[in-house]
């Protein structure tokens, strides 16, 4: 097969004004196609430092060459993402036939919890899409029926890469994306749109909203569940558990020095500081949600009006400056962006307006012209640099007319 020359963009960016956002995803995709060996490589998982394996930024790349494909036309970026499908497809990503291996650290399963599955959900329902090939869904179907769905709660519970059923992942985010990717899935079956129809019904009962529609990070209720070794302890207490740890290692803030009315207020600093990071990151999710599912009731919500609101409080922008989980994380300036666009329809103008000062913000903040890597100001600078593939969803329309401001 013949494919078509690569787009020339050895040019300098330092004149950005001239380069639109297409032009940027071009070239940093064209620098990962001849050094795959520096981009396409395992991160840790940003401020964790949990080792991953390649699957995570593998699929995050896949999405970017088959959008670029999408928008270019040239078969370049469709070779480099079936190169990157098949890798999916195999043994290496799921070594056991249960879930897909993500993570392989001490004392943690090798899944990810649910988040590692729905990076992979997200790539193989892409790949399904560019390729018109019907495998890659039916892979992910598998996958998704495999884990058990509490109907209670509905809730998942998680699934370890040797098949073993672990507790309901307590991480909201891990719930809300988990759903979100598989709706990406074109599935005939019913039983998996049911399931994720259910999700979206109870949801709004089973979130904890903190002020001003902030979405506090885990469950705060206690969860009954058949897979966890005994009855599940409260988010709350374990999260008391969690504040110990942080704080044994700091003796002027010894834990057990600590009033309860103290301890309360530590804990509620360092929940809304990480709640505020991840927020983008969960609205980015239900903006999936709501592009599969537009008709659902839980889009008229009061609740979700105010967790849609809350991206332009002050309090919001506040919180991500100088926010572990935020840009230097999960990146705001391409996740806010993608979320408005979706969950509050706007004219095109104003679109355009809230797109370029996000994304170039993001930018900014942790892009570094000189190694053409997401490598500023974040500890891990493979996982962000491959999350670029989440402003791929805004359209090629508002994309094209977003000029990078300042390199």
């Amino acid at each position: 097969m013949q494919y078509n020359k690569m787009p020339d963009l050895n040019r300098s960016i330092d004149s950005a004004a001239s380069m639109t956002c297409i032009d940027f995803i071009e070239h940093i995709a064209q620098k990962a196609i001849r050094y795959p060996d520096v981009y396409i490589k395992p991160g840790h998982n940003g401020p964790y430092y949990h080792p991953e394996t390649v699957l995570r930024n593998k699929g995050h790349w896949l999405i970017i060459f088959c959008k670029l494909y999408e928008w270019t036309g040239n078969n370049i970026y469709k070779q480099k993402a079936a190169e990157l499908a098949d890798y999916l497809m195999g043994q290496k990503a799921r070594p056991f036939g249960y879930s897909f291996y993500h993570r392989n650290v001490a004392r943690k399963d090798r899944c990810n919890g649910l988040i590692g599955q729905a990076w992979t959900f997200e790539a193989l329902a892409q790949a399904a899409e560019t390729f018109q090939e019907a495998s890659f869904g039916q892979l992910a179907e598998e996958v998704f029926l495999q884990h058990h769905f509490n109907e209670k709660h509905a809730l998942w519970n998680i699934l370890e890469i040797n098949g073993k059923h672990l507790p309901i992942d307590y991480a909201f985010n891990h719930q809300l994306w988990f759903a979100a990717t598989m709706s990406l899935v074109k599935s005939s079956q019913p039983i998996i749109q049911e399931r994720i129809a259910l999700f979206l019904d109870k949801l709004m009962d089973n979130a904890t909203l903190m002020e001003n529609g902030l979405i506090y990070h885990e469950f705060d209720v206690e969860l009954t569940d058949s897979y966890a070794k005994a009855r599940q302890e409260g988010v709350k207490t374990r999260l008391r558990k969690q504040l110990m740890k942080m704080l044994a290692n700091k003796p002027q803030e010894q834990a057990y020095g600590l009033t309860p009315a103290e301890k309360k207020e530590k804990l509620w600093s360092i929940m809304k500081h990480k709640s505020i990071g991840y927020h983008a990151f969960n609205t980015y999710a239900f903006a999936l949600l709501k592009q599969s599912y537009p008709e659902h009731a839980l889009w008229s919500h009061s609740d979700m009006k105010s967790i849609v609101n809350y991206l332009s409080t002050e309090e919001y922008r506040e919180g991500i400056e100088q926010n572990k989980y935020s840009f230097a994380y999960n990146p705001p300036g391409f996740e806010v962006p993608f979320s408005l666009y979706a969950l509050s329809p706007d004219d095109f103008s104003s679109v355009i307006v809230y797109a370029r000062e996000w994304i170039n913000r993001q930018i900014s903040i942790t892009y570094n012209a000189n190694t053409h890597l997401f490598d500023k100001n974040n500890q891990d600078p493979l996982t962000l640099t491959a999350r670029l593939y989440e402003v791929t969803r805004l359209s090629k329309e508002v994309l094209s007319n977003i000029n990078i401001e300042k390199l």
